[in-house]
């Protein structure tokens, strides 16, 4: 199946901005342009992004929370400065 920037962006959990400076760099496998319009193939649902040199993680590479780890970030229950904050409450 192929899609365009606007899906691929949606299906990344990214900006359209970022999905053509992706694409710009050559960075999305067997994408290219046809008349002007970026063409950008699926592959079990989800365009392949080849990794970065620098930075962090990409966002799409990263595990998605289970629903009891982020009720604890949203507590503040895993950060250091929620834990330094509770011991000095102590």
């Amino acid at each position: 199946m192929l899609i365009g920037t606007k899906e691929a962006a949606q299906i990344l959990g990214v900006s359209g901005q970022r999905v053509r400076w992706l694409l710009e760099r050559g960075r999305i496998k067997g994408a290219g342009k046809v008349s002007g319009v970026w063409i950008i193939p699926l592959f079990d649902g989800k365009p392949i992004v080849s990794s970065g040199k620098r930075g962090p993680r990409a966002r799409w590479e990263k595990k998605p929370m289970s629903e009891d780890e982020d009720e604890d970030r949203e507590r503040g229950e895993d950060s250091p400065r929620g834990m330094i904050t509770n011991s000095i409450k102590l």
